[in-house]
């Protein structure tokens, strides 16, 4: 059984089933995907996908163009039954991430998109779709903070000194 998802340089990514290894890989062994656990690896070290605490969590972070391919064939395949999947970037991968590091960086590209949005010009097609990736954002930290009724650790909270999580959530609330 092969699947083929996204396209690459050189030709379509294929993952292979490998039964006795209970994982999906391509015929190099550089990209993986595990159905059990829902972890995708590129190159062993750099985790993709997988599930933290619960949560669906796909890494977009750009590492290198091989790794790009690796992650449009893990995009395709990392479904786990009905949950939302929540997009972040980690430059080091997955492994060994809390959900207050996913929040954390959500709350950084947050911040970065914000400042480029006022930048911008509104009306445009690039401004209408930074706006669209803001509320995205806000929706999944309000997502997590709410399914799991995270404390915000002293290191995530915004100057403005909100403390808790029912403050981040209403700062969350205001803006959608």
């Amino acid at each position: 059984m092969t699947y083929s998802y996204g396209f690459s340089t050189v030709g379509t990514q294929k993952l292979k089933w490998y039964p006795r290894l209970g994982i999906f890989k391509n015929s190099t062994g550089s990209c993986k995907y595990n159905p059990n656990t829902h972890e995708g690896w590129s190159y062993e070290p750099w985790q993709v996908c997988g599930m933290i605490d619960g949560i669906a969590v796909f890494n977009n972070f750009r590492y290198s163009v091989t790794t790009s391919c690796h992650q449009g064939v893990l995009r395709g395949m990392f479904k786990p039954a009905g949950r939302r999947v929540i997009t972040t970037e980690f430059s080091d991968g997955l492994q060994g991430k809390s959900l207050a590091d996913v929040v954390f960086t959500l709350r950084e590209e947050l911040e970065e998109r914000e400042q480029l949005a006022i930048k911008g010009r509104e009306k445009s097609f690039q401004g209408q779709w930074r706006r669209q990736r803001i509320n995205c954002i806000k929706a999944d930290i309000l997502y997590i903070v709410r399914r799991h009724k995270i404390e915000i650790p002293e290191w995530l909270k915004p100057a403005a000194g909100y403390t808790y999580t029912d403050d981040l959530t209403d700062i969350i609330l205001e803006d959608l």
